[in-house]
Parts: structure tokens; sequence; C-alpha cells
């Protein structure tokens, strides 16, 4: 059940918080290494589909969301795309996005009703165009899914399996060390 902003259970908005700051501190080298890792992984027999793809995509372990679950989830990779894109360039993509709620007026009013997720999208595609720009002619791919499987592992604690988290965790644990607790 959702509680907080980022939709983590009771006591986890602030895992959640945690490993947000600790992605956007990362140094370009550290982000860098994220990709790395999964490349170094799956040549060392990692389970390719699985080690190359996101949370959600490849991984089917888990709790069923709520529609507001669903949404917060949604939101949160948003945000660590966000982090991400802070980290490498210094520039935090929320400064980029639109205040929506500013403008008013019909068509906006019809634009919230209608286009939600195209607005909460924005960040995430914001961040992911600096993101690629900042660590070209690096992919980016592996980098985006070695931060969300690792987010994913926070958001998920004490609701998956210990070894999917393990297997979620194992880029990050690479190339930076322990996710924050």
């Amino acid at each position: 059940m959702a509680d907080g902003p980022l939709g983590g259970e009771a006591g986890g908005e602030r895992a959640l918080r945690l490993f947000l700051a600790r992605a956007a501190s990362l140094s370009r080298e550290q982000v860098l290494a994220l990709g790395e890792a999964v490349a170094s992984l799956v040549a060392e027999g990692a389970d390719r589909e699985r080690t190359t793809k996101g949370y959600l995509f490849a991984w089917y372990e888990g709790p069923r969301l709520s529609d507001a679950e669903s949404r917060a989830f949604g939101d949160y990779f948003q945000e660590v795309m966000a982090s991400l894109a802070l980290a490498v360039s210094g520039t935090d993509p929320h400064m980029l996005v639109p205040d929506r709620r500013a403008k008013g007026g019909l068509t906006d009013s019809i634009k919230q009703l209608f286009l939600p997720y195209q607005q909460r999208n924005e960040l995430g595609e914001f961040a992911v165009r600096i993101l690629e720009t900042s660590v070209a002619p690096a992919e980016t791919r592996p980098i985006i899914v070695a931060a969300w499987n690792a987010g994913c592992a926070v958001w998920m604690r004490g609701r998956i399996p210990h070894e999917i988290e393990d297997a979620l965790t194992a880029p990050w644990r690479r190339a930076v060390g322990d996710l924050p607790s």
C-alpha cells in the first residue's frame, strides 16, 4: 500500500529517499561503472535476460501493485532517472520540467485530466536526455537498468525473494557498493 509521495511501505519512504540521494551523489565514473557491471556480470554467466532488463520487464516475482502503487512506482522511476542525470551533469532535471500547476485554464485542466502520465513522464524524458549527453559515447541502457533494478530492490525490500533482490542489486553492488539502508 502506498503511504508516502514515493509510494513506499511504512518505513520504506526513508530508504527510497536515501537511495535517490545516493544515486544523485554518484561520480560520473560510478555511473559508467553501473553499465560496465551489467556487461561483466553477463560475461561471467549471469542470466542475460534478467540482468539486461529492468524490473517488471524480466522479473515477475513480487507483489501485485495497486493502481496507486503503480503510479507511485512510475513516478519513482522518473526520480531515479533524475538522480542519475544530476549525478553526471550537475543539472537538476526538475528545473527543466514546466510547472503544470502554474498555467491553469481549460486546456491545461483537460490535459491534466486526460494526460497525467505524459506530464509525469516529462521528468524522466529530460533526465534520460541529460544522462545520454553526459555519458556519451557510453550506452545508457545498461546504466539505467542497473540503477532501476537496484532502486526496485529498495522499493520491494522484504516483498521479493532474497535471491531476486541479490540479483537486482548485483550491478550496483559491484560498481558502487552496498545500497543505503
